[in-house]
C-alpha cells in the first residue's frame, strides 16, 4: 500500500511552541550549530521534523501520547517544583519519550534491526522471510521500549529547576534532552544499550514441496531490549521554557555540589546551559528571540578562546564551582 508522503515531528511542536516568537505560537527564530542565523523564522510545524517517519497507525499513536504530554507539560509549567512527586516523574516520561523520539536514537535502532534482517536474509536454508518487527513499526515499537528502559534508569536521578526572569533566557534545539559528562559538557554521552541475542525461528513445513521442489521454510525474527545506561556520573539538561530549565543528575554528590549555584541562576549558569543545548544539537537551535541566539553565539566564541588559552576542558565545573 502506499502512503502519502507526510512530515512527522521527531520533536513535538506543542513543545517547540513554548519558544514561539509570535502570540499565534506558530514561529520560532533559528540558528544553525555552525552559528548561522537564518534571516526569517521558522515555521514550527516545517522543523524537526522526516518524511513518513512513522506508519500512520504509529503516528495516530505518538499522536495521542503528545496529547497527554501536553497537558503534563502546561502543568508543569503553571506550577513548577523540584521534588520527584509524581507531577515530576510524568515530566520525566515526557523526557524520555523526547530522547528515544530523537532521529538519531531512531538511527541506532535501525541498524539494529537491519543487522538482525541481514541474520535472516543469510541463514543457511532456502526459504521465505516472514520478519515480523521490520519496517518502520519496528523501529518505533523498540524506540517506545527505548523510553521504558531509559526512564527505569534514570527516575531516580535528582532533578532540580533553573529559572531566569531576566534578559537572559534559555534556548532549545531539534535534540532538546542533552546527556553529557559535566566535565566536558560539549561531548554526548550516548547510552548504552542491552539487547537480547536474536531469535530467530523457523516455522516451515517441512512435509510441503513448492513448485521448485525446494521446502517452503518461513522465518520469523525477533529481538529484545533488556536495558539501557549512562556512564556512571552525568548530567541531563532539558529546557522547558525560555525561563524554565530542568537539570538532572545520576550522582548524588555531583547534585549537593552543584545544587545551590542552580537555584542562583546567574549569567554564567545561563550560559553554560545555552553553550551545552547548542553543542549537543543535532543540526539547529530555536528561541523566541534573535537577539538571544546572537548572545549564545558569542558566548561560544569567548568560551573556546577561554578554554583554548587556558587548556582547560569545557566543564560545567567552570560555570557553577568558580
Amino acid at each position: 500500500m502506499q502512503y502519502k508522503s507526510k512530515n512527522h515531528h521527531y520533536v513535538s511542536q506543542f513543545y517547540l511552541k513554548q519558544f514561539a516568537c509570535n502570540n499565534e505560537e506558530t514561529l520560532v527564530n533559528a540558528m544553525t550549530k555552525m552559528g548561522r542565523i537564518i534571516d526569517k523564522p521558522n515555521v514550527i510545524s516545517d522543523i524537526s521534523s522526516d518524511k513518513n517517519y512513522n506508519l500512520p497507525q504509529q503516528e495516530s499513536e505518538q499522536s495521542k501520547l503528545e496529547g497527554e504530554y501536553a497537558a503534563i507539560l502546561q502543568k508543569y509549567i503553571n506550577t513548577p517544583h523540584s521534588e520527584n512527586s509524581d507531577l515530576s516523574i510524568d515530566l520525566i516520561e515526557f523526557v524520555c519519550f523526547m530522547l528515544a523520539n530523537n532521529i538519531d536514537m531512531r538511527k541506532r535502532i535501525s541498524d539494529k534491526l537491519g543487522e538482525l534482517e541481514g541474520q535472516i536474509e543469510n541463514f543457511p536454508v532456502k526459504h521465505i522471510t516472514q520478519f515480523d518487527i521490520g519496517g518502520h513499526k519496528g523501529r518505533f515499537d523498540m524506540s517506545m521500549a527505548f523510553a521504558d528502559a531509559v526512564f527505569e534508569e534514570i527516575y531516580s536521578w535528582k532533578f532540580n529547576l533553573c529559572q531566569t526572569n531576566g534578559y537572559k533566557v534559555f534556548i532549545t534545539s531539534d535534540n532538546p534532552v542533552s546527556v553529557f559528562n559535566p566535565e566536558n559538557m560539549l561531548i554526548p554521552t550516548e547510552a548504552t544499550i542491552t539487547w537480547k541475542d536474536p531469535v530467530i525461528t523457523d516455522i516451515g513445513d517441512k512435509n510441503i514441496p513448492i513448485s521448485d521442489k525446494i521446502m517452503r521454510r518461513e522465518m520469523k525474527g525477533s529481538i529484545t531490549l533488556e536495558n539501557v545506561s549512562f556512564e556512571q556520573d552525568v548530567m541531563m539538561v532539558f529546557p522547558i521554557t525560555p525561563n524554565l530549565c530542568l537539570i538532572g543528575f545520576s550522582d548524588s554528590d555531583r547534585h549537593k555540589k552543584y545544587i545551590g549555584r542552580l537555584e542562583k541562576s546567574n549569567n554564567n549558569v545561563l550560559s553554560f546551559i545555552n553553550l551545552t543545548t547548542l553543542g549537543l544539537s543535532n543540526k539547529v537551535v530555536y528561541s523566541h528571540s534573535k537577539e538571544m541566539l546572537k548572545i549564545v553565539r558569542i558566548d561560544l566564541s569567548s568560551f573556546t578562546k577561554y578554554c583554548d588559552t587556558y587548556q582547560r576542558n569545557p566543564s560545567f565545573d567552570i560555570a557553577l564551582l568558580h
